[in-house]
């Protein structure tokens, strides 16, 4: 007995382990499991945030830069003893002023580098919806399958009474022949709807990276078509206000504008020179330690947005043994002969203007979508209701028709067509419930709502 026990044990172990079976039956939990099991998305999220740091720490710019030098060498003269020298330099730059050019630069870079990483958030919100859509096309396609599926049990049970009918001489062949004709063809119809149904599963598997020979069963709670039936046509103008502020695009094109704005301000300053400090400090001597320290200071003057003519102007104290040992002033010049110069300022400005006209145009786009969107929401509210309604009274017909043709008062082909429609009115309701729905969480991930 603890034998057979065991080996029941063993065998129950074998067939779970080599059975896996994943159950869905909520979007939210569908969603979190295809961005846990999303390598992409989880190594784009560390690039993403690295990219952050890594924009807020460049700070070299405005960093002194130090640097240390040291030397040995040895002379050799003919006629004289040998000599050697031994030197240690430490010298500093330090960039005072260079009319906000770096700082410009540091703060788009850091500002482009969030937009970069809210770009990669909005993808995981793109994601998430098309994991939502191929969700509800397979519920939609399982609730078409179930609704002709019963269909077609109650037309067989009505088959029955037809066959009955005319094997007992009261019923006509003909309409015993066009139901089952009207039996094949939903048979073939309900063959098509499992095999799309097995298609759209596929994808899904796909695009939650799940191997497609795993068992995974999709279910649906009570609670999912759970949609909100207000109209939010009076609240457009916060709508497309949400939108717009939350659209990342928009954002980016709203970066360079003002970058390239900034940018021809600066260039209009020309003539403002970046100013640096050089300090320096030497040690010098035959043998350790050296003990004979030189200092120089120099402060310089560079005038680099000068078109034609860049200088620089560099003003340098040494001082040594306490005592200033010389002074200098340094003056230098290029000629640089740019041809293209005002070219290249009426192109900036050119250039600026049209960044203006992409600006505008992605507001006027906005604008022009948001309204869309809310019209085909409101819309499908009224279909939806009028569809409703419409399904409430073809089912009191049916009723009417299904008495009509028992009693021989109308053909039975009315009756069967009256049934189809009926049953094809029930889908299309749950599929215009769910593109209701769809557009609703669309227009969550628009105006920035988590939930």
């Amino acid at each position: 007995m603890k034998k057979n026990t065991i080996f029941l044990l063993y065998i129950t172990l074998f067939f779970s382990i080599g059975i896996s079976q994943r159950y869905f039956s909520d979007p939210t939990e569908i969603i979190s499991f295809g961005i846990n099991n999303s390598k992409e998305i989880q190594e784009n999220k560390k690039f993403y945030q690295e990219k952050i740091k890594s924009a807020k720490y460049a700070l070299e710019p405005f960093l002194p830069q130090i640097g240390i030098n040291f030397s040995n060498s040895k002379n050799v003269p003919i006629e004289s003893p040998d000599t050697k020298i031994k030197s240690i330099n430490i010298s500093i730059n330090q960039k005072i002023y260079d009319n906000r050019k770096e700082e410009l630069t540091y703060k788009y870079n850091k500002q482009n580098a969030l937009i970069d990483y809210l770009t990669f958030l909005q993808s995981i919100k793109n994601f998430e919806l098309e994991i939502i859509e191929k969700y509800y096309s397979l519920i939609l396609q399982h609730k078409s399958i179930q609704l002709n599926e019963e269909l077609l049990l109650s037309m067989n049970n009505e088959l029955k009474i037809y066959e009955y009918e005319y094997n007992n001489g009261i019923g006509l062949k003909s309409d015993l022949i066009e139901y089952q004709i009207s039996i094949n063809e939903l048979n073939n119809k309900i063959n098509d709807l499992k095999n799309e149904e097995e298609n759209i599963k596929t994808d899904l598997l796909n695009i939650l990276n799940i191997n497609p020979t795993e068992e995974v069963i999709f279910t649906e709670s009570n609670s999912q078509l759970k949609i909100e039936k207000e109209k939010i046509k009076k609240q457009q103008k916060l709508i497309e206000e949400k939108i717009i502020t939350n659209d990342i695009e928009l954002k980016k094109i709203d970066l360079e504008t003002s970058f390239q704005k900034k940018q021809n301000f600066m260039n209009k300053l020309f003539f403002l020179p970046s100013i640096s400090l050089h300090g320096e400090v030497s040690f010098s001597g035959n043998n350790f330690p050296l003990t004979q320290p030189t200092y120089s200071v120099s402060l310089v003057l560079s005038f680099d947005s000068l078109p034609f003519f860049p200088t620089n102007f560099s003003n340098s104290l040494s001082v040594n043994k306490k005592r200033i040992n010389s002074a200098s002033n340094n003056f230098s010049t290029n000629i640089v002969p740019e041809l293209n110069y005002f070219s290249n300022q009426r192109l900036r400005k050119i250039s600026y203007n049209q960044s203006l006209i992409i600006q505008e145009n992605k507001l006027k786009e906005l604008k022009k979508s948001t309204t869309q969107l809310i019209n085909q929401h409101d819309s499908l509210i009224d279909f939806i209701l009028l569809l409703t309604e419409s399904i409430r009274l073809k089912e009191e017909k049916l009723s009417i028709i299904e008495y009509q043709s028992k009693n021989g008062l109308i053909k039975v082909s009315n009756y069967i067509n009256e049934k189809i429609s009926l049953n094809e009115a029930k889908i299309n309701l749950l599929n215009q419930q769910i593109n209701l729905l769809l557009i609703q969480k669309k227009l969550k991930i628009l105006t920035g709502e988590t939930k």
